[in-house]
């Protein structure tokens, strides 16, 4: 329905006319109804998206932790299979300087 048409019905009559005006005002408190529940949706909608938003965001800056901690872990693991590589060589080494030094006892 029209509501220009009924709002210039009402000021002619001089509003005197209690069925069209309200009528016309009941069209109106609809209509600012349905607009104050499309404001609240859009609102609704907008705040669920930046919750969602910010979830998204949260998981990627959560993930990126797990990553990289992942890396330190297998930075450390393979320091520690360095050291005990120099380590091994290091007993290799001693052990083979105590038997020179053990021939040239004996000699």
């Amino acid at each position: 329905m029209n509501t220009e048409f009924w709002k210039m019905r009402t000021l002619q009559d001089g509003g005197f006319s209690f069925e069209r005006k309200t009528i016309f005002t009941s069209q109106v408190l609809i209509k600012s109804n349905t607009d104050m529940v499309a404001r609240s949706e859009s609102r609704f909608l907008g705040n669920t998206m930046n919750r969602k938003a910010k979830k998204n965001a949260m998981l990627k800056e959560e993930s990126k932790e797990e990553e990289e901690e992942v890396e330190e872990e297998e930075e450390e693991e393979a320091e520690e299979k360095e050291k005990e590589k120099e380590e091994q060589k290091k007993k290799k080494e001693e052990e083979e300087d105590g038997k020179k030094k053990k021939k040239r006892k004996k000699k």
